[in-house]
């Protein structure tokens, strides 16, 4: 039975190596369409707070998750964790 060696590839953690100019790219993509939709919620938000205030969250919100999205998409180990957490914090 060979199973247990291909299980501990499947959970292996590896070193993968993000190109820096694909990375600034996405960043930058992240945090234009998150300000878009920072206006598209300021022009057609119905709430009653202050959505001004609310709406300059997005772009710092939006490149958190890409970056976590990032550095947890390379991993099934990781990103079980994080399931995982996420849950208990739920």
């Amino acid at each position: 039975m060979d199973t247990f060696p291909s299980f501990e590839n499947f959970l292996a953690t590896t070193s993968v190596q993000i190109p820096l100019f694909s990375f600034l790219a996405n960043l930058l993509l992240t945090a234009l369409l998150a300000a878009v939709l920072g206006r598209v919620y300021i022009r057609f938000g119905h709430s009653l707070s202050n959505r001004r205030l609310f709406a300059r969250n997005f772009i710092l919100l939006a490149m958190t998750v890409m970056l976590i999205i990032t550095i947890v998409k390379s991993s099934l180990a990781l990103s079980l964790g994080l399931v995982g957490a996420l849950s208990i914090v739920r």
